[in-house]
């Protein structure tokens, strides 16, 4: 696998991206376990030239289920390639049907021109946060008659 680290800005705010490259580690199966388990967000990229690779969605996603449990993953579809029409072997209404069964966003890229690229980093940091348990805050206490102010003095 590859790693890779990016800063991107997200919603006005910084968003650090840790992106592990599994492609062509199947040999690594604990190793890809343990990204899965342990990762906030998923890209689950196929390329529109290979049927193959959008066969291979189903079994890498059931695994994510077995190991992540049945609550919602952060995930983000994305078919590359999407400049080769030539080529095509999955049509972008097949992308589209698999994005709305699993309930994520689906775009199609081309790392050629860079169309839509920085887009899919930005939408997994999105779906990061809206499936993220909201933050505990403090209960506030109005201050009761007979307590002692914030700010006192002792003389």
């Amino acid at each position: 696998e590859e790693l890779f680290s990016k800063v991107i800005e997200v919603n006005a705010a910084p968003a650090l991206l840790e992106i592990v490259d599994t492609v062509g580690a199947e040999h690594l199966v604990t190793l890809k376990d343990l990204y899965i388990r342990n990762s906030d967000g998923f890209v689950v990229l196929y390329s529109v030239c290979s049927q193959a690779s959008f066969a291979a969605l189903r079994p890498l996603r059931q695994r994510m289920r077995q190991l992540r449990g049945p609550k919602a993953v952060p995930l983000v579809l994305v078919g590359t390639k999407a400049d080769l029409d030539a080529d095509r072997q999955v049509l972008t209404a097949q992308g589209r049907a698999l994005a709305r069964e699993w309930h994520c966003p689906f775009l199609e890229v081309t790392a050629k021109s860079k169309l839509m690229v920085d887009q899919v980093f930005a939408q997994v940091v999105r779906e990061v946060e809206a499936l993220a348990p909201p933050e505990p805050r403090a209960p506030h206490v109005p201050n009761a008659q007979g307590t002692w102010p914030p700010e006192r003095f002792i003389g």
